[in-house]
């Protein structure tokens, strides 16, 4: 499960994320993970984007899209998402 974020530039990455990723939608692509030189290699398949509903007075907003690789479709949280490209 993505983690929930209120912070304003974390909210502004999820939600450019999405469209940017689907543009690859079930093409074979490399996303490269923040902080570290892993990568997945596979189809990007439909993002899965949503909210806290407010709960507590506060809104938090989360993400991730979905790697098919040759093994397993891998969840990634779009906060850990550093670039994709088309491989």
């Amino acid at each position: 499960m993505p983690r929930l974020t209120g912070e304003i530039s974390e909210i502004e990455k999820l939600a450019k994320l999405p469209s940017f990723l689907e543009k690859y939608g079930l093409k074979n692509c490399r996303v490269f993970l923040t902080n570290s030189s892993v990568h997945l290699e596979g189809l990007v398949l439909p993002a899965s984007t949503g909210n806290n509903g407010g709960e507590g007075g506060r809104w938090q907003y989360r993400g991730s899209i979905a790697i098919r690789t040759p093994d397993e479709d891998i969840e990634v949280d779009f906060l850990d998402v550093d670039r994709a490209e088309l491989v």
